[in-house]
């Protein structure tokens, strides 16, 4: 594990970035709030809606570009840094363009691509670019703090975790239908990728899934176990039929810890009642984990984001958890 180291947003290292976002909806509205936070003052946005765009730039002083990122990237030069917050199905094609503008340092919002095949193919045309997946719960100070801890307590030793559904915050006019057929991929990777961050990915796995909904025909309820290649055993069960949390609870030889939700830690040992660890949190109001983004891919040496190939292997487990 390696979280960035936190930098002073007065640092004169980040206040001179470069940066480019891609996408000025929910996301590009959270990446621009953490660049300002940390002082960055060159950042153009690129997206579709003239008003959309204009109205987040002069909120923090950028400079908006509208039209789409096709009409823009090509003309651009090149960024300390790009963040591409695209809707799902346009992730992939404005990285693919990305790199033929000369980009070279890419984070691109998770899952990057609902295909293993496509993000293997783009990684294949990759030579020395930094290309990330931006899982901003991976760089939770809530998971920082549990891996600590795990370390402290000797290891873990068994895990069980939820990825059930709040179902009436899902929208579905927000994207086509394909990203809800596999919305284990684009959603419920929040979850898994930050359970095999902290036990290691699965050595082996029985996956279980019945029932289907109608915009999710590959099932409704999900049961499965296995253990991964740190010899750690883990199990889940979910459901979609009925509204339910994201939780994850590990065990060690010591302790019982739980995040629910992810962003908060509790454990208990003897005591009957969760007790909560508090954790730092140094980005003021930010949407959590995505100044810690940005300041690992400033600092390339030191990221505990995942590569093409990592995001390769989230996307294969969770194919098979879900049944695609």
């Amino acid at each position: 594990m390696s979280y960035p180291y936190p930098l002073d947003s007065n640092e004169d290292s980040i206040r001179k970035k470069t940066v480019l976002v891609i996408g000025s909806g929910k996301m590009g509205k959270a990446f621009a709030e953490g660049l300002s936070y940390l002082g960055v003052k060159d950042v153009t946005i690129i997206g579709h809606s003239e008003e959309n765009v204009s109205n987040l730039c002069r909120k923090f002083g950028y400079k908006p570009l509208h039209g789409g990122y096709e009409k823009h990237l090509s003309t651009l030069e090149k960024k300390d840094l790009v963040i591409i917050c695209t809707p799902i199905m346009k992730l992939l094609p404005a990285a693919t363009m990305a790199i033929e503008s000369n980009q070279a340092n890419i984070l691109i919002e998770k899952p990057a691509s609902i295909d293993p095949d496509e993000l293997y193919s783009f990684n294949e045309k990759l030579s020395n670019q930094n290309v990330r997946i931006a899982y901003n719960r991976l760089m939770y100070p809530s998971l920082k703090k549990l891996h600590e801890l795990i370390i402290k307590d000797g290891g873990a030793t068994s895990c069980h975790f939820s990825f059930s559904e709040l179902l009436d915050r899902i929208n579905f006019s927000n994207n086509p239908s394909i990203v809800y057929d596999r919305w284990g991929i684009c959603n419920s990777l929040h979850v898994i990728s930050v359970v095999f961050d902290l036990l290691g990915l699965p050595n082996s796995m029985s996956a279980l899934q019945t029932g289907k909904l109608p915009w999710h025909e590959s099932g409704s309820v999900f049961v499965g176990s296995g253990i991964t290649e740190k010899n750690i055993p883990f199990s889940y069960n979910s459901s979609w039929e009925v509204d339910g949390r994201w939780f994850i609870e590990v065990t060690t030889k010591k302790n019982h810890y739980r995040l629910m939700p992810l962003e908060e830690l509790y454990y208990k040992n003897s005591s009957q009642e969760w007790k909560n660890i508090p954790v730092s949190m140094k980005y003021g109001n930010t949407k959590l984990g995505i100044c810690e983004e940005i300041l690992a891919m400033f600092n390339k040496n030191n990221t505990n984001l995942p590569t093409l190939k990592e995001g390769i292997k989230l996307i294969q487990i969770a194919a098979k958890i879900f049944g695609y």
